[in-house]
């Protein structure tokens, strides 16, 4: 049987997510320190799967960016998996992600252009633009680190579709009143998507996006 396990350790919520190519099972938990308590959730996901750690065929995990120490706990748990044990590896960065949650909203469009945004530190945030054209979606540039003046700025008379991560930020939308923004219900990560954008991208550098000195890294 073909298992993937999703992780996404970058932000404040840790978000687990198990499938068999059918059926999903996840976990959203805030806390502050995730590797005191990813395995034990990883095993409470496989006994409701009646599946073992040792199970896994693939593994996808959010690769940044976001907490500097964060982005290590599942890259740490992934890469030392691997080397135990065959298994196929699958990054995918946290835009992508946010990027990939619009999917359904523009099934039936023929072409939109995405502005994914993630909040780093105070003022600061990530962007990264993607299109959706003939039924695929593609990343169309570098994921920028902005202060939020240069962001606004970057966005101007942009006419497509922002999506945010409104967990991390609640308040991000606030700063686009006059754009076309995305529903809550998917302006968050949703963990079993980490698997479904992770084999819908097929990325397989898995290493850690760091975009700032480790010394900004949110608390």
């Amino acid at each position: 049987m073909k298992l993937a396990l999703g992780l996404s350790t970058c932000f404040s919520r840790l978000q687990i997510s198990l499938s068999d190519g059918e059926n999903y099972i996840s976990t959203s938990l805030n806390y502050l320190n995730q590797e005191e308590i990813i395995f034990k959730e990883i095993e409470k996901l496989c006994l409701r799967f009646k599946t073992d750690f040792g199970d896994f065929t693939d593994i996808c995990l959010v690769k940044g960016p976001g907490r500097f120490t964060g982005m290590r706990i599942a890259y740490t748990l992934a890469t030392v998996y691997s080397v135990l044990k065959k298994v196929n590896l699958w990054g995918i960065t946290a835009l992508d992600l946010l990027a990939y949650n619009t999917l359904e909203s523009f099934k039936d469009i023929k072409k939109v252009r995405i502005a994914a945004i993630s909040h780093a530190f105070k003022d600061e945030f990530y962007l990264s633009f993607y299109e959706f054209s003939n039924g695929k979606l593609k990343q169309k540039s570098k994921i920028f680190w902005l202060k939020e003046k240069e962001l606004l700025k970057k966005l101007y008379n942009f006419d497509g579709y922002i999506i945010g991560d409104i967990e991390e930020y609640p308040g991000i939308y606030s700063l686009f009143d006059s754009y076309k923004t995305a529903p809550d219900n998917i302006s968050r990560i949703i963990p079993e998507n980490i698997i479904k954008a992770a084999f819908y991208f097929k990325k397989k550098d898995v290493k850690p996006i760091y975009l700032k000195p480790a010394n900004f890294e949110v608390k």
